[in-house]
């Protein structure tokens, strides 16, 4: 069983997708009518014929929801900060607005595509492929639907709340029956090996609060930021600086 779930539990684990564009979303999510529609079709497909489904819980993030966005629009921002500070070993590299090749550092990889977004709701498809001894190719698509909401506090900004319903089909016939033979077994491990991958704006958005000026500066380093958003970055995270530290600890 201990095999099934590090199967299984790989390709949700990095959001890895292989899902090809062919034609690229000129912003993060905006895809032409023909492309929007292909991919909802396979976000349905996925979501009817999903082998395991697993709900992660929310979590809130005390920072604004304008700055959780930008950071969602950058994950290879996000993933080179958790890299450095030793909270996840992910690369990230982005193949335009919408696209990223992701390896997790531990024989995971593939690409991840934002199908959808809107200013409640991103859905993302995955297709990876993870290899190891006794598996060396087993490849697995996922839907995963993230819904935020602003949180109200008293005297601060809003905070933002995410959750994730995920949804996952293992295309190898015979491993997917026995994940699904296992399928109670399995709910917790795909949440906490997922959550760690697509938390990484999370992540980061929690090491901002803890340091806002040193982090700051880390994040405007970042060699890969065009300078559109350079300029987008400087505006969202100098607002932090005039935030007392009451409005920087989670709720």
């Amino acid at each position: 069983m201990k095999t099934v779930l590090a199967v299984l539990g790989a390709p949700s684990l990095s959001l890895c997708v292989c899902v090809c564009a062919l034609a690229e979303a000129t912003a993060p999510g905006a895809w032409p009518p023909a492309e929007a529609a292909r991919f909802a079709e396979e976000v349905d497909r996925i979501v009817k014929n999903h082998t395991v489904r697993s709900s992660i819980p929310p979590v809130v993030t005390p920072i604004a929801p304008s700055l959780a966005d930008f950071l969602l629009d950058h994950p290879d921002l996000s993933s080179a900060v958790v890299r450095k500070h030793r909270i996840a070993p992910y690369r990230i590299e982005m193949r335009g607005p919408s696209q990223s090749d992701v390896d997790d550092g531990a024989g995971i990889s593939g690409l991840v595509t934002l199908a959808e977004k809107r200013p409640d709701r991103r859905v993302y498809l995955a297709e990876g492929v993870y290899a190891n001894r006794v598996f060396p190719g087993v490849r697995a698509a996922a839907a995963i639907i993230m819904k935020t909401k602003p949180v109200e506090r008293p005297g601060c900004p809003p905070g933002i709340r995410t959750e994730f319903d995920v949804y996952v089909t293992v295309r190898n016939p015979l491993l997917s029956s026995v994940v699904k033979a296992l399928r109670p077994f399995l709910r917790k491990t795909i949440s906490r090996k997922f959550s760690k991958a697509i938390l990484v704006a999370h992540n980061t958005a929690m090491l901002l609060a803890k340091d806002p000026e040193g982090m700051t500066k880390e994040l405007l380093a970042y060699p890969q930021l065009s300078a559109e958003a350079r300029a987008v970055a400087q505006r969202e995270l100098g607002r932090l600086k005039d935030l007392p530290a009451s409005c920087l600890t989670p709720p």
